[in-house]
């Protein structure tokens, strides 16, 4: 799931640069501005948003997909619930249900 998650977030991040202005870039590439300098003054300014969107949605489809993949019984957050499912521990049962919410809620 992590090679897959860097993947997306890789083309993702690659698609925010590709579409940025140039205009600001060149404009310091002019004025005789390094890289160095027109990546930390041009292009990080500029797609530093994105790329923490990007992170956070991420995040939150990862949280949520290792709670119905551990529903399945392939590891993941939902693996303690179908245990707990399977001895009938209906308190756990509650609380995981409650934990889960919780961090379904902090993610968005």
């Amino acid at each position: 799931m992590a090679i897959h998650n860097f993947g997306i977030l890789g083309k993702l991040c690659s698609e925010v640069i590709e579409n940025l202005d140039s205009k600001p870039l060149l404009n310091l590439a002019s004025c005789g501005a390094t890289k160095t300098q027109i990546f930390f003054y041009g292009i990080l300014p500029s797609v530093y948003d994105k790329f923490i969107e990007y992170i956070l949605y991420r995040f939150e489809i990862i949280t949520r997909t290792t709670i119905v993949v551990g529903f399945i019984g392939a590891g993941g957050l939902g693996q303690q619930f179908k245990l707990s499912m399977s001895y009938f521990n209906y308190s756990e049962i509650t609380l995981l249900l409650l934990c889960y919410f919780i961090l379904v809620k902090l993610t968005e």
